[in-house]
């Protein structure tokens, strides 16, 4: 049962980056027709591109643990026995949770005080925009507990 859930989690997160990155090039390309062939550029497209690039970082950050292509200097840690390669594994994941637990915190202060702000284009509030800290944030933290739970089981991640 939670391995299906798990499995849909990442079929939706993969889905909306996706998504989100479809409507970003759409976004720019109309922004580039309307600049440079009708010669009327459209105020709110180069915004729009923006805030999907944001959410689509945060989302991508995420796919990257679940792919493990973040970038890492692993050559010390790979010579090391795999009893005490867990162990510093499993403290560098830690350290990691931290730091996404100061972005979510951190996040959560940013959105929730620029709700009121509006954007200067769109005239939608900023803190959408900043509450990908928070959502990216968690959905690391997800991840990184997952593998340390995988990690704590004796299983490589």
């Amino acid at each position: 049962m939670l391995s299906k859930l798990y499995l849909f989690y990442i079929k939706t997160l993969k889905f909306i980056s996706s998504a989100l990155l479809f409507l970003l090039v759409l976004v720019i390309l109309l922004g580039v027709i309307f600049r440079f062939v009708f010669q009327s550029p459209l105020s709110w497209s180069e915004e729009l591109g923006r805030y999907f690039f944001i959410w689509i970082i945060f989302l991508g950050s995420t796919l990257g643990f679940l792919s493990k292509s973040h970038l890492g200097i692993d050559i010390i840690v790979k010579s090391i026995p795999w009893k005490f390669q867990r162990i510093v594994v499993i403290l560098g994941l830690l350290i990691v949770l931290l730091f996404l637990g100061i972005v979510i915190y951190y996040g959560c202060i940013l959105a929730k005080m620029n709700m009121n702000q509006p954007s200067p284009a769109m005239r939608i509030p900023i803190g959408y925009a900043y509450a990908a800290l928070p959502v990216g944030g968690l959905l690391m933290s997800i991840e990184v507990i997952r593998m340390i739970i995988q990690l704590l089981k004796g299983n490589r991640t």
